[in-house]
């Protein structure tokens, strides 16, 4: 068992296998919005839009746990962190800790 840290998804590698597949599963649940997948409308997370930020990233960070653990086998979240947080435009940006059960 090992432990990365995850950010959102910016490239996709189609031939990954083993710990790479489950790192890049977790990146794009991180980027994906739940009914924005239009063969799987229940795929990813539901954001949290309308509470004060601290509030949201509370209710978020449930929510993004919740999809990764429903979503994605052999991986364990162990916290979510808030690496970019613009309160003026209310934006936030997640990171991932988990700990991959190694092959």
């Amino acid at each position: 068992m090992r432990r990365y840290e995850i950010l959102p998804m910016n490239t996709v590698d189609f031939s990954a296998t083993g710990t790479k597949a489950i790192m890049q599963n977790i990146a794009f649940i991180l980027n994906t919005m739940k009914m924005t997948c239009p063969l799987d409308r229940s795929f990813g997370w539901e954001p949290d839009i309308d509470s004060p930020l601290d509030v949201s990233r509370a209710l978020n960070e449930s929510r993004i746990v919740e999809a990764i653990s429903e979503q994605v086998r052999g991986a364990e979240v162990e916290s979510v962190e808030w690496v970019k947080s613009d309160t003026l435009d209310g934006v936030i940006s997640p990171k991932v800790k988990v700990l991959i059960y190694e092959e």
